[in-house]
């Protein structure tokens, strides 16, 4: 079991971790994903002594490493001469070197351990030359980071030596060639022919010609090929054209840069000018307060609508003398209401009042006249009203009855009365009343119709009397 590191696997979705391992304090502990440390309160903050909480989930597979590190650079506690000494100052100078005497002990048993794994695999999946076990080792002592930089630096000796080796040889094999070509070299515009111009025939291998009309570009001459061979270095060639585009750019660089300065003196100027600019507004506008958190309008400058309008002094004014007016004026409006209130109140109360479920008003008859001042109350008129209407109800029932005793007295029957031989001779009342001798009939006219009595029969006159 580790007693200073636990190791972790993310699966996308836990986020809190057990510390399982002793601690001096939580800056000790190092947190780190995939190798690449995190930050507290960046990427996890503790939750508890013995929890670390990551922001975000780890992802799937990611290598989670839970390690302490105590601090082997100073002592935690410094013992003096004298003082009293305590269990929790023993305790602490003892847990620093207890803690990194663990991180030591676990530090070199996972390295050896990582060495003989290696030395244990040697069927060619990993290295098993003593040497990168010897890597790893220093490497694990040094730290990863410090490593790295060190295998980079001797990758560096190593490719500078490579290549020096290269020129030394290169350098060795060109002066056998010249010595072999018996030091010829042509120095002139045109390359030399052999058996042209002095040029002997054959040309030497190795021999040498300069080109005057090329800034004395260097050729060397490979006899089996029969040709002039170029003996620039190809790197010197890269260098120069990488010499020419860095000229250039700079150039550009120094156009741009220029270009750049005069645009910011520009620049300067306007924002200067705008600034002049802006600063005399905002001085019309008002100021700012001496506590810096609020704006004091200058009600003298700032105007109305546009440049002929009030300011918002004057306006102020005006708002100030209309508010004043319109107090006084509200004022006398509300003693006023409060008058026509309490007559419009007196006046109701004369009137009657409301009822107790608020649904109907009440009329007080005592108080309310009839027509005006000088009339009757509505009690007094409502008594004479009752009054009369008792004695028209009397009235009314004599008159009733009266009607109805003559109602009763004409209320008879009447007929026609016929003698022995059945003739008409006048009306007789069919109640019993005594027969009548005459039977007249005041009429213009007097007809026998069809006894149908239907308007569409033709009338039978059998006489008329006019």
């Amino acid at each position: 079991m580790a007693n200073s590191r636990v190791l972790y696997t993310g699966d996308n979705s836990t986020v809190n971790f057990s510390v399982p391992f002793e601690y001096i304090r939580k800056t000790h502990v190092q947190v780190s994903i995939n190798e690449a440390l995190r930050y507290l309160n960046l990427d996890y903050t503790w939750t508890n002594d013995s929890t670390i909480q990551f922001l975000s989930a780890p992802a799937q597979d990611a290598a989670i490493v839970l390690q302490r590190v105590t601090p082997a650079d100073a002592r935690l506690v410094d013992f003096q001469s004298g003082a009293m000494l305590t269990e929790s100052d023993l305790d602490l100078s003892a847990n620093q070197n207890f803690f990194l005497a663990q991180e030591a002990q676990e530090g070199y048993t996972a390295l050896l351990t990582a060495g003989l794994v290696r030395v244990a695999s040697g069927n060619g999946i990993v290295e098993t030359d003593p040497q990168a076990i010897l890597d790893a080792m220093v490497a694990a002592a040094l730290d990863n980071s410090m490593a790295t930089e060190l295998a980079q630096r001797v990758l560096d000796i190593d490719a500078n030596g490579e290549t020096i080796a290269e020129l030394e040889v290169a350098l060795s094999n060109a002066i056998d060639t010249i010595e072999s070509g018996g030091g010829r070299w042509w120095y002139q515009a045109g390359e030399p022919i052999p058996g042209v111009g002095g040029v002997p025939d054959p040309i030497a291998d190795g021999a040498r010609w300069y080109d005057s009309d090329d800034d004395n570009h260097p050729y060397i001459y490979d006899q089996s090929a029969l040709t002039w061979q170029d003996l620039l270095d190809p790197r010197i060639g890269v260098s120069v054209s990488d010499i020419t585009s860095l000229e250039a750019t700079v150039n550009d660089v120094d156009t741009g840069v220029d270009a750049t300065a005069t645009a910011l003196a520009i620049l300067d100027t306007t924002v200067t000018n705008h600034g002049t600019t802006t600063a005399s507004w905002f001085t019309l506008l008002g100021a700012v307060n001496g506590a810096a958190n609020a704006w004091i309008l200058d009600t003298a400058t700032v105007k109305i609508d546009s440049d002929a309008g009030d300011t918002m002094a004057t306006r102020y004014t005006a708002l100030t003398t209309a508010d004043s007016d319109n107090d006084a004026a509200i004022t006398s409006e509300a003693t006023t209401r409060s008058n026509a209130d309490g007559v419009t109140a007196a006046t109701i109360a004369l009137i009657g009042a409301k009822n107790g479920a608020s649904t109907a008003f009440i009329m007080d008859t005592s108080t309310v006249k009839i027509a005006s001042d000088g009339g009757d109350t509505f009690a007094t008129r409502l008594t004479t009203l009752a009054t009369a209407d008792s004695d028209n109800s009397s009235a009314i029932t004599t008159e009733a009855t009266t009607r109805g005793d003559a109602d009763t007295a004409f209320g008879a029957l009447y007929g026609v009365a016929l003698n022995v031989n059945d003739y008409v001779i006048g009306f007789q009342i069919n109640n019993g009343g005594p027969e009548l001798g005459e039977f007249v009939i005041l009429a213009d006219k007097f007809s026998v119709v069809h006894p149908s009595g239907d308007a569409g029969e033709t009338e039978y006159e059998p006489f008329s009397v006019h």
